[in-house]
């Protein structure tokens, strides 16, 4: 069964793989932990993991992976995620870089996204598309 994700646009419920990936990784990186009481616990937040783990790049390196899986998961039948974060080096703790590689499944077909996403004092500076041929 497939599972479609809500659009806030004129397309509405939105079944493509490849649109649906991209809006769950917009969902990921815009989303706020905080913004709904009724599903506080089940908001899977870029911000949020960030500011709480953004002190230790292992611990962020894991949290982010286990938590992605978990969101797209819910979403797709099968998810690959792997997250490499740059060393957070006590003396520049404040910027990191966070690389995303993602490859969801759905119907017999797959989607790869890759992101790198910017992060300075704990705010998201910028997010880029990485392709996906190997290493960027």
């Amino acid at each position: 069964m497939q599972i479609a994700i809500p659009s806030l646009s004129a397309e509405g419920l939105v079944t493509d793989i490849r649109k649906k990936a991209d809006l769950a990784m917009a969902h990921f990186f815009a989303s706020d932990y905080s913004q709904t009481n009724v599903f506080y616990s089940d908001v899977t937040s870029l911000s949020y993991i960030v500011q709480r783990y953004g002190s230790d790049s292992l611990e962020l390196k894991q949290q982010m992976t286990l938590q992605l899986e978990e969101y797209l998961g819910r979403n797709f039948t099968t998810v690959q995620v792997e997250v490499d974060v740059d060393e957070i080096l006590p003396q520049n703790a404040t910027k990191f870089n966070i690389k995303l590689d993602v490859v969801v499944t759905e119907g017999g077909f797959s989607y790869s996204l890759g992101k790198l996403v910017e992060i300075q004092n704990g705010k998201t500076i910028q997010i880029i598309d990485r392709l996906q041929n190997g290493d960027s």
